[in-house]
């Protein structure tokens, strides 16, 4: 499988400046995460294609071992990184993810097993969510290949929007 690709996706459409997303995640062990990681959650923003486009969050699990968020919007690509807690996931193991975002206010924040991993509040967008994804889509997009057949499991999903 080539960078940038996912197997499958699963999507719920909403239209909210606020999302919460709850769900118990497993990777698989090993995993291949290659040079740019694998993405595990997106939240988009309407706003249609070209440079009106409201653009998206990824949830991404980086080479590092650690849960990360990128923003994808218009004047803003910049990585939030874990600023709590840095905790590495364990592969093979049953998760608990969370993750807020409110377009309006700038906040955003996601959890780690209960353990707050990052807390920014400068992640605004003029375009509401409206479309939840889990897309385990592998890596960027450099051409790199993947060397093994790896897995996702998700279960108890709550997604919540207004």
């Amino acid at each position: 499988m080539v960078e940038g690709r996912a197997p499958a996706t699963v999507y719920y459409n909403l239209r909210s400046t606020e999302a919460y997303a709850g769900f118990w995640w497993k990777p698989s062990s090993p995993f291949d995460l290659g040079p740019n990681g694998n993405k595990v959650a997106f939240l988009f923003n309407g706003g249609g294609n070209g440079p009106t486009a409201g653009g998206q969050q990824v949830l991404i699990l980086l080479p590092d071992g650690r849960l990360h968020v990128l923003p994808e919007y218009p004047g803003d690509f910049r990585w939030r990184r874990p600023n709590v807690s840095a905790t590495a996931v364990t592969l093979g193991t049953w998760h608990r993810i969370e993750w807020y975002a409110n377009v309006a206010t700038g906040t955003l924040k996601w959890w780690l097993d209960g353990v707050l991993q990052g807390s920014h509040t400068d992640v605004t967008n003029s375009h509401p969510f409206d479309m939840f994804q889990f897309s385990p889509t592998w890596g960027g997009n450099i051409g790199a290949l993947k060397k093994e057949t790896d897995h996702y499991w998700f279960d108890h999903v709550h997604l919540s929007a207004r």
